[in-house]
């Protein structure tokens, strides 16, 4: 930059312009130096923050504040901005900071981080909330930084030092391992969605190819770090032999207990840039995190390097449908699934499609109606895409006898996409997807996928020894409004035909503990109601019938 101003004001010495170059907006690119500090005298509960930067050239610069990511929300309520230098604050709300400043002036924000009050935590959302105890931290890129609005337009090198921290302390995050100063790029506001631990946690170090993975485990667990460290093993590998890419320098695995409630199991996965984050409850399974970590590791491609088109609501069909898909593809491929199980998971996929009430909505409900009405609209997304990923993959298999299959296609959006400067549109699924078919799939996708038709199921889509026979089958009840019951952790809406009232659950009980599989029909449900003012345990199997007839498929 200095040397692109310098040459333009001597070409103006030369030609006579009229050069004023404090009238020109120039816009700073910076690198973000933080300096984060453990305070003392909150009792470790409360991190400063120094952020330093060279303002931009129209002498304004705006600053995001955290406030909202995920299920957190307010969380402008961590931070409090302690003073600025080299510059005034014009404005503040609670998402935006604008201060006033002298053209290219150095200037430092100084902000204090305040941890969320509460641990071991009672609400899961609350996880995405900064969490900084006497022993260990944990908090989302989301909600520690704040950084310049144009972050979006272009990148910033980034450095951070970590400093009065203790020295048997670990800190860890989506970056490095054990760096008490690090250096990294943010090519965009997305590169915020990281994680950021410290503390006691343990860290063990996996190799998959010649690439390193991180694991950062805390706390006690039904299992061991090795065989904690050896599932995760087993599904990366996997996965990057599926889709052939292995240029992974660096990824992380963190995991932390919250809720400590024995009659409680509840975990939560979030894929991150270069890394996942996990909680979970310590009674969890390990079994448990087979799907989570087969799905969410899964949007490390589907999502973030094959990005889709916006308004990206319409085409979540893909994005979490074709991820399932290629979940349970992956799982049976590297051994957590055997054929009868993958096949099983499958069919769980079919029932619970059949069973919605909006089965046949059209794509257009989906992309208005998903985060409002979840557990309608947005399961419906899933159970939509992986079912017609299945027809389309079967398509290409029968057209090809067998050459190519979906995976070619997948593979060939991952070249497409991964330079960030392709997004997944519609069309280009279809142009991809055709190259690989006798006849073209548009009307097939306008039937299944926009209008919300029905797949037709046909013998040996999975597989050349299954076949499709309709059944009246088994379906999970857990016997109550789920979403309205956990949200309140009380019961609501029972249905009074169930096994959960023939088992003694009531309207109105409070809920203390739960433990089931959803979707299971062979694992009980454990609810630990309130009665009386007694703490009551209550199992059943969580078994209904549907009252249609099923398209199935089993082994001939």
């Amino acid at each position: 930059m200095k040397k692109y101003l310098y040459c333009f004001a001597i070409l103006c010495l030369l030609f006579g312009f009229n050069c004023r170059p404090t009238t020109f907006s120039i816009s700073a690119n910076s690198t973000l130096e933080y300096t984060i500090k453990l305070e003392p005298g909150l009792k470790n509960h409360a991190f400063v923050i120094e952020l330093r930067m060279t303002g931009d050239g129209d002498g304004t610069t705006e600053f995001n504040l955290p406030y909202e990511w995920g299920p957190a929300q307010n969380l402008d309520q961590y931070i409090e901005i302690l003073e600025v230098q080299n510059a005034k604050i014009e404005n503040q709300t609670a998402q935006l900071l604008t201060l006033k400043h002298g053209p290219l002036e150095p200037i430092k924000v100084k902000y204090r981080l305040l941890s969320n009050p509460v641990y071991p935590i009672e609400n899961p959302d609350k996880a995405f909330h900064p969490i900084i105890q006497d022993d260990f931290f944990q908090m989302y890129g989301n909600s520690l930084f704040v950084y310049p609005n144009d972050l979006n337009k272009k990148g910033r090198s980034v450095k951070v030092d970590w400093e009065n921290f203790p020295e048997d302390w670990k800190i860890h995050n989506s970056y490095g391992s054990n760096e008490r100063s690090q250096s990294f790029r943010w090519r965009d506001s997305l590169w915020l969605e990281s994680i950021f631990v410290g503390g006691d946690y343990r860290i063990n170090k996996i190799m998959v190819e010649e690439d390193p993975i991180y694991v950062a485990t805390r706390g006690d667990w039904s299992f061991t770090d090795e065989d904690y460290s050896d599932l995760l093993k087993k599904v990366i590998t996997q996965q990057r032999y599926f889709w052939n890419d292995y240029d992974f320098e660096y990824f992380t695995v963190t995991l932390a207990p919250f809720q400590e409630d024995e009659n409680y199991v509840s975990y939560q996965g979030s894929g991150l840039r270069n890394s996942f984050a996990l909680n979970a409850t310590p009674n969890t399974k390990l079994d448990n995190f087979e799907y989570l970590f087969s799905h969410e590791l899964m949007h490390e491609w589907i999502g973030l390097q094959i990005k889709t088109a916006d308004p990206e609501e319409q085409r979540f069909w893909f994005s979490e449908g074709f991820t399932d898909y290629f979940t349970f593809i992956n799982m049976r491929e590297c051994g957590l699934l055997d054929e009868k199980g993958y096949i099983e998971k499958m069919n769980e996929v079919i029932k619970e499609h059949y069973r919605s009430p909006v089965r046949e909505a059209p794509n257009e409900a989906i992309a208005q109606q998903f985060f409002s009405d979840y557990n309608n609209y947005g399961k419906l997304a899933y159970r939509r895409g992986c079912i017609f990923a299945m027809f389309v993959d079967w398509k290409i298999r029968e057209d090809s006898n067998e050459k190519f299959t979906l995976k070619n296609a997948m593979q060939d959006f991952l070249k497409v996409c991964r330079s960030g400067k392709q997004r997944l549109t519609d069309d280009l699924f279809l142009m991809t997807i055709n190259k690989y078919l006798k006849e073209p799939i548009d009307p097939f996708f306008e039937k299944y996928i926009q209008q919300g038709e029905l797949v037709k199921l046909e013998d040996w889509m999975l597989g050349k020894k299954t076949i499709v026979e309709n059944k009246k089958t088994p379906v999970f009840e857990i016997g109550f409004d789920e979403e309205a019951t956990m949200e309140v952790r009380k019961i609501i809406g029972l249905k009074n035909d169930s096994n959960a009232y023939r088992a003694g659950i009531r309207n109105g009980q409070a809920i203390k503990g739960t433990s089931y599989y959803r979707g299971r029909t062979d694992m009980e449900v454990t609810l630990h109601v309130e009665v009386d003012g007694e703490i009551k345990k209550i199992a059943y199997m969580p078994v209904g019938f549907s009252e249609e007839m099923i398209p199935q498929f089993v082994i001939q």
